[in-house]
């Protein structure tokens, strides 16, 4: 808490984002459930606590709940969480089970997102997953002519694509939809407008 308020009396107009991993997951979400100023929270391969983790094993029968003194207990911290939310966990990960990371995702409030990475295991699910980040942490929004303003048919619909550079989905608004659906604005917490040509096409847009 201490780090988190050192930083925000140096980076005073900058966003801070909270990550954490495996353990460091149960950290950042106490840490965001004790501050309202986060701009968001990533928990990738985490677990509700301690003691979730070990009934998960072929040790879990075991009553060992009692005994374990570093519970790191995220379960009863994320529902304090205020920032958009995102968890990641891979479909692979045999140390911190893929349920686990959906226990502690349903006991958020929201706004929140869950990304399970297809192949991801609980030390490849950053690089793995790259992909799968990107799309849930962005995505572009097209008006009539296109996202680039280069298709000219005045009345022809243009499908949804795909930003190549950017790695993130490109919704266009003059298709089967003419305005976002809340699929497409699912984990955004913030929209910045910047039409192209507004000045002369403006009956369009």
């Amino acid at each position: 808490l201490a780090a988190w308020r050192w930083l925000a009396a140096r980076h005073l107009t900058a966003q801070r984002y909270l990550f954490g991993h495996s353990l460091g997951g149960a950290i950042a979400v106490r840490l965001a459930g004790e501050v309202d100023d986060a701009a968001g929270l990533i928990v990738e391969g985490s677990f509700p606590s301690i003691s979730d983790v070990v009934k998960t094993t072929r040790w879990g029968w075991l009553p060992v709940a009692p005994l374990i003194t570093q519970r790191f207990d995220a379960g009863a911290y994320i529902e304090r969480v205020k920032a958009p939310l995102l968890v990641v966990h891979g479909s692979e990960d045999r140390l911190i089970q893929p349920m686990l990371g959906r226990a502690l995702y349903e006991r958020a409030q929201g706004p929140k997102r869950f990304v399970l990475v297809e192949g991801g295991t609980h030390h490849n699910t950053n690089a793995v997953g790259h992909e799968a980040y990107r799309e849930a942490l962005a995505a572009l929004f097209g008006p009539q002519h296109g996202f680039r303003s280069d298709l000219q048919d005045n009345m022809i619909e243009t499908p949804h694509g795909r930003d190549c550079r950017r790695e993130v989905p490109i919704y266009s608004l003059y298709s089967e939809t003419r305005e976002p659906t809340a699929e497409m604005l699912a984990g955004l917490d913030a929209l910045v407008i910047d039409l192209q040509d507004v000045g002369t096409r403006v009956y369009t847009f």
